[in-house]
């Protein structure tokens, strides 16, 4: 090889490696800006940086479970702005990347019920709780579908889930309680120190107001 062809080369190598510098440090600026969007109101720039992200999962230069944490952020700022449909394509993207990823089903599932699909928001619901079964965010979604389809027993189950495994506040306790509209007998138990006991249902749950927060699915999640 003579000093000219040995020049090209050089001058090739050093274009390649300068090019994968700056791609990585593009890339390593759209994971900030899609996953963590400076202004939620104004979010053209965060979907940029996610579109731009998915162009290089096309292109090999991230993973696809990184590609699917994409489609969540994407989806989540999607449904941030109310566009329902764009979010449930971008959760499916993930799900499909990604078929464990608890959290893209859970946020289709808020996406779904908030479209009013809520059979098909039930199912990714169960799904996410299969995956994730401490999610108090999937317990207090899918309590609320089922208060929703009426089947306020099993709306009572999954908030009374959700108090557990998170401590949701005050939110699950207070609509376990309002739920449940306890018939109560007696004072405390002095052997136990415990207070009276729940023996039945006093008025059918229909009848029933739940707290605010609970007629609200959660909000989506990275």
């Amino acid at each position: 090889m003579n000093t000219l062809q040995s020049c090209a080369l050089a001058l090739l190598l050093t274009g390649i490696w300068t090019t994968a510098v700056a791609q990585r440090a593009q890339i390593s600026a759209d994971r900030e800006a899609c996953n963590n969007p400076k202004d939620a109101a104004a979010p053209e720039q965060a979907i940029a940086a996610c579109a731009r992200l998915l162009e290089a999962l096309a292109r090999g230069e991230i993973t696809g479970p990184e590609g699917a944490a994409v489609h969540v952020a994407r989806g989540n700022l999607y449904a941030v702005q109310g566009d329902v449909d764009r979010a449930i394509g971008d959760y499916d993207g993930a799900i499909m990347l990604d078929p464990n990823r608890a959290v893209a089903f859970l946020n289709r599932a808020a996406a779904l019920a908030a479209s009013g699909n809520i059979d098909r928001a039930l199912a990714d619901y169960d799904r996410a709780i299969e995956l994730d079964p401490m999610d108090a965010d999937a317990h207090m979604g899918r309590g609320r579908a089922h208060y929703q389809k009426k089947d306020y027993a099993a709306a009572v189950a999954d908030y009374e889930a959700a108090r557990r495994f998170a401590r949701y506040g005050g939110s699950a306790n207070d609509q376990q309680s309002q739920a449940r509209a306890p018939v109560l007998e007696g004072g405390v138990n002095p052997s136990s120190g415990q207070g009276p006991r729940l023996l039945r249902y006093q008025a059918p749950l229909s009848q029933r107001s739940f707290p605010d927060d609970c007629h609200r699915f959660p909000g989506p999640r990275l």
